[in-house]
C-alpha cells in the first residue's frame, strides 16, 4: 500500500508541475544552436540590495518543460516563493544543451538577482568541446547553490524483447546497429558519453539521432523510434513506477535509493566503467551584488531543506545535495577527468 501511494504522489506531483507551465511562463527565445540573443550586454553591479527582492524572480532553464532538470526548478520556484515572498516563475528556452540559456544569462541579463538560471556541470564542460567550443568557464557565473544529483541510467521499453537486461543489450548491440537519441553529441552531453564509451570499450554498434529537447527523445524512445534511452533516474522514475520503462543499468557506484532493484554498473562486472551523473543547481549574472547573492543563496538553501521541498524532490525519483562556493564549483567540475578520457581530449 505504501509504495502504491508513493507511486500515485509522483505520478501526480509530475502532471501537476508540468500543468503549471500556463502560470510559469514557458517560452522560446531563439532557434537552437544560435545561443539565443547577442546584442550588447546590459549586466550591471549598480543594483542595491535594499528592498530586495519586491517583483517576480525568473528561472531560466535550458531544457523542455517535463525533463528532470525543469520539474527541480519547478519545485525550487514553488518553495522559494514562500521563502522570498514574491512570485517566482520558470521560463523554458530548450535547445544547443543549454547553450541558449546561459549566452541569454551571461550576455543579456541584467545583474539584479531577478533572472536566475538553472546550471548543470556540462557548463564546465563546455570549453573542452572539439566541435563548438564555448567560450563562457563557470569563472563567468555567480553560483548560488546546487540542488540535487541524478545518476544516469540505462532504459528499456517494458515490452522489450530483443534483450531484458544491460550485459544482453551489449551483446546485441555489438552484432545489430541500435539507435539512441541524443541532444548534442560530444563532451558536454551525459547521454552522448555513455554511448561512446559503450562503443569504444565494448564495442557497441550505435547511431546517434539528434534531437531538440529531451522530451522529444523521451517521446521517440516510448514510439519505439529509437532502441533504448539513456538518461537520469529522475527522467525515468515516475515511467518506471507507471510500467513503461524498465531501468536496467545506474552508472554509479551505488545503486539509487530510488531504483534499489536496479544493478549499478560495477556490480555487472564492468569494472572499467565511469560514473556519471546531472549535477543540478543554479547561478545568477557576474556582477550580481553580493549582498543579493547572499540573500538568494541562503533563501534557495532555506526553500531546499524545507520538509516539503525534500519531499517533493524524493517523489520525483531526485537525490537532494545541497551545496554552495567552493563545494559547488567542484561538484560541477567533478566529471571533467573521466569525461576527457573517454573523448580522447587534451585539457
Amino acid at each position: 500500500m505504501k509504495k502504491a501511494l508513493r507511486k500515485l504522489f509522483a505520478l501526480s506531483l509530475a502532471a501537476a508541475l508540468t500543468l503549471s507551465l500556463s502560470a510559469c511562463g514557458q517560452t522560446n527565445t531563439g532557434s537552437a544552436g544560435s545561443g539565443g540573443n547577442t546584442s550588447t550586454p546590459t549586466q550591471s553591479s549598480n543594483t542595491s540590495a535594499s528592498g530586495f527582492p519586491d517583483s517576480t524572480i525568473t528561472i531560466l532553464v535550458g531544457f523542455s518543460a517535463g525533463s528532470g532538470t525543469d520539474l527541480g526548478a519547478r519545485l525550487l520556484a514553488n518553495s522559494l516563493s514562500e521563502v522570498l515572498g514574491v512570485p517566482v516563475v520558470v521560463e523554458n528556452t530548450p535547445g544547443s544543451g543549454s547553450w541558449m540559456v546561459w549566452n541569454q544569462l551571461i550576455k543579456n541579463t541584467e545583474a539584479d538577482g531577478y533572472t536566475l538560471a538553472a546550471i548543470n556541470q556540462n557548463f564546465a564542460l563546455g570549453k573542452y568541446d572539439p566541435d563548438t567550443p564555448r567560450e563562457f568557464t563557470l569563472d563567468d557565473v555567480t553560483l548560488l547553490a546546487s540542488q540535487a544529483i541524478d545518476p544516469n541510467i540505462m532504459a528499456i521499453r517494458a515490452d522489450e524483447t530483443r534483450f531484458t537486461d544491460f550485459p544482453g543489450f551489449v551483446e546485441y548491440a555489438q552484432n545489430n546497429e541500435v539507435f539512441v537519441a541524443v541532444q548534442t553529441v560530444g563532451i558536454t552531453d551525459g547521454d552522448a558519453t555513455m554511448t561512446e564509451w559503450l562503443r569504444k570499450e565494448l564495442g557497441c554498434n550505435i547511431t546517434l539521432v539528434p534531437v531538440d529537447s529531451a522530451s522529444d527523445g523521451r517521446t521517440m524512445f516510448i514510439a519505439g523510434d529509437v532502441d533504448v534511452y539513456f538518461a537520469s533516474v529522475g527522467d525515468v522514475y515516475t515511467y518506471v513506477q507507471e510500467g513503461t520503462m524498465d531501468a536496467v543499468v545506474v552508472f554509479n557506484s551505488e545503486r539509487s535509493d530510488f531504483l534499489p532493484d536496479v544493478p549499478t554498473i560495477y556490480e555487472l562486472g564492468y569494472d572499467n566503467a565511469i560514473s556519471a551523473y546531472s549535477a543540478r543547481g543554479y547561478c545568477c549574472p557576474k556582477g550580481t551584488d553580493p549582498e543579493i547573492v547572499e540573500i538568494l543563496t541562503n533563501a534557495m538553501v532555506e526553500a531546499m531543506e524545507s520538509e516539503e521541498h525534500q519531499e517533493q524532490l524524493a517523489a520525483l525519483g531526485v537525490e537532494s545535495n545541497i551545496t554552495t562556493g567552493e563545494d559547488f564549483y567542484n561538484l560541477l567540475e567533478s566529471q571533467l577527468t573521466n569525461r576527457l578520457d573517454i573523448w580522447e581530449i587534451d585539457a
